[in-house]
């Protein structure tokens, strides 16, 4: 997923991808290697911004080794593909393909109450699910939170934009973008409060059920649930 337009974006795409076959080498002393690698493919997201000479209708950009004069594929294990999701503008009444699926719940993930009727697919719910924050697990949630700090580090990427004369609408888009920080952040920090309160309840709420059962005693209880026995015994 590439939030916005940077200076040398392709040659960043070449880059990964060199990495992917070069890592495919053999280490060591290796008398036989016949070059036989595996298919090397870049997928890239788009969010917000498009190729450059980009036109509206042209959203998904499949790019290959290929003669230029003959038009044939020159290399078949390497290729790129680009989609920008912002020239993705089908509505949900015009969806088709599962491709067509995908987009439309990629293009609209962040904005979306509910499942729309027609992903109501196990796929789908799951993807959705997993963009409710209350939903995902320890882990998830670092990713989730890890995936936010690189949307603030990408901030760095819209100075690219001054190159090209849009100054003003720099600083426009960087009070938005501030601006959606600061609510994504209070939002975060006031669901983390929130489930922190439930677990705690719920904790004195169960050892308060094994405390009625009488088959531990406080300091075993306070223990098992890391709760002060003072605590324990209130209860």
């Amino acid at each position: 997923m590439q939030r916005a337009l940077q200076e040398f974006f392709k040659v960043r795409s070449v880059v990964y991808t060199s990495r992917q076959i070069s890592f495919q080498a053999p280490k060591g002393r290796m008398k036989i290697w016949n070059y036989n690698l595996k298919e090397v493919y870049l997928v890239a997201l788009l969010d917000n911004f498009t190729m450059p000479n980009s036109v509206p209708e042209h959203y998904i950009h499949d790019i290959c080794l290929m003669d230029r004069e003959t038009k044939e594929v020159f290399y078949e294990k390497l290729g790129y593909i680009y989609i920008e999701l912002i020239n993705f503008v089908k509505t949900e009444e015009e969806l088709e393909t599962d491709l067509d699926d995908w987009l439309y719940s990629l293009r609209h993930l962040s904005k979306l109450k509910k499942l729309p009727r027609v992903l109501n697919k196990p796929v789908f719910k799951r993807l959705f699910n997993i963009a409710e924050y209350n939903n995902l697990t320890d882990e998830e949630r670092m990713l989730y939170d890890t995936e936010l700090q690189k949307r603030w580090d990408n901030q760095n990427a819209l100075d690219f934009k001054l190159k090209q004369g849009l100054e003003q609408g720099l600083e426009q888009g960087r009070r938005e973008e501030r601006a959606k920080a600061d609510q994504e952040i209070a939002k975060l920090k006031a669901r983390a409060e929130a489930d922190k309160l439930k677990a705690e309840a719920e904790k004195l709420e169960t050892a308060s059920s094994i405390k009625k059962l009488g088959v531990l005693s406080n300091l075993q209880i306070a223990e098992k649930f890391h709760l002060p026995l003072d605590v324990v015994e209130k209860l």
